[in-house]
């Protein structure tokens, strides 16, 4: 009874292994011995065990979070960055068959590209206008990826600070001169003109 009950299970197994589910979100490709390739859309396909390759490419936007991506700015302030990168497939025969993968290959761009943009940007240029620097790494993104057939729909920047705490402090006083300096100009400005408008009327 218990062998006659095996023998059953292992041939259920095999007959579910003859098919695969192509989600609603998917487009799979199948491949007989790494020829003969063939798009499958969605719904219950054929999968001949050791015969068929099959490729499956998730059609809908995808996220890729960076965590702690080291990097200089043009001011030589070393900061590490947070982010999160947007992308999607736009062309899945592309994304399956023009890089070997394609989640790593986006990874690695988004990475360098940062790193790179990063240096392009002097520390309180970031800090003040995050949207610049953003756009900067989507354009230069999507054209690393485009040829892949996928698109860069935004990058998020989520956290942005000097590497560490010594760092940090010594901006905060750079900060601290720079809004002294800056106060200093203003009220010396105000004299003036505050002389100048006594000079006017005495003449007057």
């Amino acid at each position: 009874m218990f062998k006659s009950i095996k023998l059953f299970t292992t041939n259920a197994t095999q007959v579910r292994n003859l098919f695969i589910v192509v989600n609603q979100s998917e487009i799979a490709y199948r491949q007989f011995l790494g020829m003969n390739r063939i798009k499958l859309e969605p719904g219950f396909r054929l999968k001949l065990p050791f015969l068929h390759q099959i490729d499956r490419v998730d059609m809908r936007e995808r996220a890729i979070d960076f965590k702690g991506l080291n990097g200089f700015t043009s001011d030589n302030v070393p900061v590490s960055v947070n982010g999160t990168l947007f992308y999607k497939v736009v062309d899945a025969e592309k994304a399956c068959f023009s890089v070997s993968n394609y989640w790593n290959a986006i990874a690695s761009v988004g990475e360098s590209t940062s790193r790179a943009v990063i240096g392009r940007f002097s520390y309180d240029k970031i800090i003040s206008d995050r949207n610049q620097f953003n756009s900067e790494l989507v354009k230069l993104i999507g054209k690393s990826i485009d040829e892949w057939g996928i698109t860069c729909n935004r990058f998020e920047i989520t956290e942005f600070a000097p590497q560490n705490k010594e760092v940090a402090k010594h901006l905060e006083k750079q900060m601290e001169a720079e809004r002294s300096r800056r106060e200093n100009e203003l009220n010396t400005q105000a004299k003036v003109r505050t002389a100048e408008g006594d000079r006017d009327t005495l003449l007057n």
